[in-house]
């Protein structure tokens, strides 16, 4: 989830706000796996991201874990009763990340993706602990179960 809210942070900010590349640009980078595209990445991977204490990165995580959260307490687990989603990850970023191919936070494919459900992305956990530690708090409805 962590990689998705630092790729639409990304888009936002080099494709909306900077409009230093355009969405076909960035569409064929991905597909390029940033091979040939070294300036579009940097400025993606140097794009405001999650564990940097960035409140904008934060409300778009914020904003994916409440419609993922929505979305399975609508559905019915083998009790009868609603799913009730949990950020835990152990070691499936790893497996999960050599499954997908290069992503528009300048991560490259078969990378493995952010640890921990909550975690900030390799490289990008920037401004101290306090960011990291206090992103759970701030980026995960009241409905998940944070566990960092």
């Amino acid at each position: 989830m962590v990689n998705v809210a630092n790729s639409l942070a990304a888009l936002r900010s080099v494709v909306f706000e900077e409009r230093s590349a355009t969405m076909a640009d960035v569409l064929k980078a991905l597909k390029d796996d940033f091979v040939g595209h070294d300036l579009l990445r940097r400025r993606l991977l140097n794009a405001p991201s999650s564990g940097t204490d960035d409140d904008r990165v934060d409300g778009i995580l914020r904003e994916l874990y409440e419609a993922w959260s929505q979305a399975a307490g609508a559905t019915k687990n083998w009790l009868g009763l609603p799913w009730r989603p949990s950020t835990l990850s152990v070691t499936t970023q790893v497996l999960h990340g050599k499954a997908c191919g290069a992503s528009p936070d300048g991560r490259r494919a078969r990378e493995a993706l952010a640890d921990g459900a909550l975690s900030a992305s390799p490289g990008t956990d920037v401004s101290g602990r306090r960011a990291c530690s206090s992103r759970p708090r701030r980026s995960t409805p009241s409905s998940c179960s944070p566990r960092c």
